[in-house]
């Protein structure tokens, strides 16, 4: 039986499901590939955004008018799994995404890109449809997509 809740379900925007296009999925016991899955496709994909980056962009501003309701100031941007700063203390060392992170919190949370201005680093993969299923959550911790696609799942 499906648990009912009365917080609002996260937006499933276009955006997520374009994400979803680039993975395989297990549909009824058999894998299923995502229309990007291959490397070839994704440069074919990658080209026509530098042709045009219309629908891409037209996707990530519904995806903000669609969350311009979502409030979840409470939920962590960091997950529990995460290397410790104190274990990387050179760049020598960084071969990982989760290694770069784990550096740039330690020794460069302030960064100047040339010409793209001053940042604050963050965290790695930031997941802005993050929400836990603790009382005190703002949203449902699912999509509102009729697969119940759980939000920690996509949007990172």
């Amino acid at each position: 039986m499906e648990r009912m809740t009365t917080k609002p379900l996260i937006p499933m925007v276009d955006l997520v499901r374009h994400y979803h296009e680039f993975k395989s999925v297990r549909v009824g016991g058999k894998l299923k590939v995502g229309n990007f899955h291959s490397q070839e496709s994704r440069l074919r994909l990658a080209d026509s955004y530098l042709t045009d980056a219309s629908p891409l962009i037209g996707m990530f501003r519904e995806s903000v008018n669609q969350f311009r309701e979502y409030n979840n100031p409470d939920e962590s941007f960091i997950g529990k799994k995460r290397l410790e700063p104190s274990t990387i203390s050179a760049v020598e060392q960084i071969t990982t995404g989760p290694k770069a992170a784990a550096y740039l919190a330690k020794y460069q949370r302030h960064l100047s890109i040339e010409n793209l201005g001053e940042y604050e680093y963050v965290d790695r993969e930031v997941v802005p449809a993050r929400t836990t299923n603790k009382k005190a959550a703002a949203m449902a911790n699912r999509f509102d997509d009729m697969n119940q696609s759980r939000s920690t799942a996509a949007m990172k």
